[in-house]
């Protein structure tokens, strides 16, 4: 398991431990951890979408209803991640956990962002992306004869829902907020989770197509791939499209500074 091997050969432990411990958190490590291997799991099961399975697998598999998701995976895995998410909310409640439960809550958005730019989280438009899926993830249950409990699914996107609620705790409009300093820690949080999740992705993926065992101990990101990357930055138009859409429109006036110092400006 991917994630296993860069959890523990990079020093993670370590990390998230002393992450949870912070007193304005106060997460207990153990239980965050069962449900980022949770959101690992979960991050592609978006694709049992039968229109994706048609589209992108070359798998048709005689779904006959048109989606309003379409052939798309992120935002039906996230809905699927938050649905299951509400059948342990009790638990979370009786332990007077309901902070701990936002913040698993919180960390599962990185299962809808693992195909795009890491940036503010845009609630409003998590929220009608969500609600287009939500009778998408009816009719891929009846499809695949699982049962939808309807009360918890509507849950999640309806006004004064989960999504709402999640919203409300970034902003201090409840009383489970967190406070400024919190959400410092919780945003180191998400970003290791995040990150934690593409690199489990992309090892997953390398070893599925080449049948090999990746050394995930290995820095991808090293000093001759940065150079190849700032290279076809500065000189090659041969390909459009080579970085994310924000680049794109940047590209001319990032060029004209001559040099970019941190290389994540372009991913």
């Amino acid at each position: 398991r991917c994630y296993h091997r860069i959890y523990d050969c990079h020093g993670l432990e370590k990390i998230v431990d002393n992450l949870c411990s912070e007193r304005c958190l106060d997460l207990e490590r153990e239980r965050i951890l069962h449900y980022v291997e949770h959101i690992i799991r979960y991050h592609d099961i978006g694709k049992c979408n039968p229109l994706f399975q048609q589209e992108q697998m070359n798998n048709p598999l005689g779904f006959k209803e048109s989606l309003h998701i379409g052939s798309q995976h992120s935002a039906l895995g996230f809905l699927a991640f938050l649905y299951d998410l509400m059948g342990d909310r009790r638990v979370f409640g009786a332990e007077g956990k309901a902070r701990e439960f936002m913040t698993v809550a919180l960390l599962g958005v990185s299962i809808l962002r693992h195909h795009s730019r890491l940036e503010d989280i845009n609630f409003e438009d998590i929220k009608k992306r969500l609600k287009k899926a939500y009778q998408d993830f009816k009719a891929i249950g009846t499809f695949y004869g699982i049962s939808v409990v309807d009360e918890r699914l509507a849950y999640v996107t309806e006004d004064g829902g989960l999504l709402d609620k999640m919203h409300m705790v970034l902003t201090q409009k409840t009383k489970v907020s967190f406070a400024p300093e919190a959400c410092t820690y919780l945003y180191l949080l998400f970003k290791t989770v995040n990150s934690l999740l593409i690199a489990s992705d992309y090892y997953a993926t390398m070893e599925y197509k080449s049948g090999e065992r990746f050394n995930v101990e290995a820095s991808v990101v090293d000093r001759e791939f940065l150079r190849k990357m700032l290279n076809r930055f500065f000189k090659d138009d041969s390909i459009e499209k080579n970085f994310n859409p924000d680049i794109e429109r940047r590209k001319e006036e990032l060029r004209s500074r001559g040099s970019i110092r941190d290389a994540s400006t372009l991913t």
